[in-house]
């Protein structure tokens, strides 16, 4: 979209698009491999292109470390116990679905999870700013400093949590789901980079 971060690369090459509210998806498979192709809109300013890359790997790196997370704090393990043949599941499939563990639990590991993928992104991120030498040239302007990195982080991570989030029932927030909404993760998320930065100079 011309409107998502106009100051990066030619906007005027890239198409007008419609606005969609509340895009979100509960079958990834379907959504990727049913799109007409006039929906599949890509960047035409390399510049962009490169960056809308940057936010698919920033994307990326959360997610393994955030499913790590379930792993290492030992949230799938005492799954497990509970019941054996349960998943954690980052994409919500069903809308009713019957969940192994209570609401707040599961939620509660989610939160967890976030928290550890954050944090675990940003110790990267604080190596590629100290250490240019080891970005790609023509991805340097993306992690220049601090301010730009978080920046670009922060969207990805949002839009990610909205386009994977739970369908909400109704126009109020739901949390009958085991995720917490896409609007409070992402305001988790935000508060722990205030926190973990208020301190700092940046």
């Amino acid at each position: 979209s011309k409107n998502t971060f106009p100051d990066v690369g030619n906007v005027s090459k890239e198409k007008d698009l419609e606005k969609i509210y509340n895009l979100q998806v509960t079958d990834l498979a379907k959504f990727v491999l049913n799109r007409p192709n006039e929906m599949m809109v890509f960047p035409q300013d390399q510049t962009r292109v490169l960056l809308g890359q940057t936010l698919m790997s920033m994307v990326i790196e959360f997610l393994a470390y955030h499913e790590y997370a379930h792993i290492i704090s030992g949230h799938v393990g005492y799954l497990k116990t509970v019941k054996p043949n349960s998943n954690l599941n980052e994409i919500e499939q069903d809308l009713q679905p019957r969940y192994p563990l209570d609401l707040i639990t599961l939620q509660t590991f989610e939160v967890d999870a976030d928290y550890i993928g954050m944090e675990s992104a940003m110790r990267n991120v604080a190596i590629l700013i100290s250490n240019p030498q080891q970005v790609n040239p023509r991805l340097q302007a993306f992690y220049r400093n601090w301010l730009i990195a978080i920046r670009y982080w922060f969207f990805a991570i949002y839009t990610f949590f909205k386009i994977v989030g739970h369908k909400e029932k109704s126009s109020t927030i739901s949390f009958d789901f085991p995720h917490p909404p896409p609007s409070v993760r992402a305001g988790l998320v935000l508060n722990h980079l205030i926190d973990r930065f208020k301190n700092s100079k940046i």
